[in-house]
């Protein structure tokens, strides 16, 4: 016959106990979270506020179907545009990591730089 024994619980001190906020962090941590690496816009200025225009390429599209342009490398999610698109955008929303912008119409033609003009060649004798 075997006979088994419960230890009591062990009892964790007062000043042990943390906050859920501090614990969510930990578990993030353990788990190879880290939020440090995603403030990297939240205190600095935004290269864009609502309201401008501006002309963007599509990179690519998210899982709900929105285009993704980036403005040094701060992400614009744009309705209605596929990846490849060069639109030109005006900004409706800006949070925190990222904005939201409305397609205004196709993106002004890109200048093109001219091509060098070629040397007249001396006739051969």
């Amino acid at each position: 016959m075997y006979v088994f024994f419960l230890q009591p619980a062990k009892k964790q001190p007062v000043g042990k106990r943390m906050h859920m906020t501090q614990a969510r962090k930990e578990m993030s941590m353990m788990y190879g979270g880290n939020r440090e690496r995603h403030e990297r816009f939240s205190d600095a200025p935004k290269p864009v506020k609502a309201g401008d225009e501006l002309d963007v390429t599509i990179e690519a599209t998210a899982a709900r179907g929105d285009g993704i342009a980036k403005k040094d490398g701060f992400v614009i999610f744009v309705s209605g545009a596929k990846a490849g698109e060069r639109v030109h955008v005006r900004i409706s929303e800006v949070k925190q990591r990222y904005a939201v912008g409305q397609i205004m119409g196709a993106a002004a033609a890109q200048e093109e730089a001219p091509a060098p003009a070629e040397e007249p060649q001396e006739p051969a004798e």
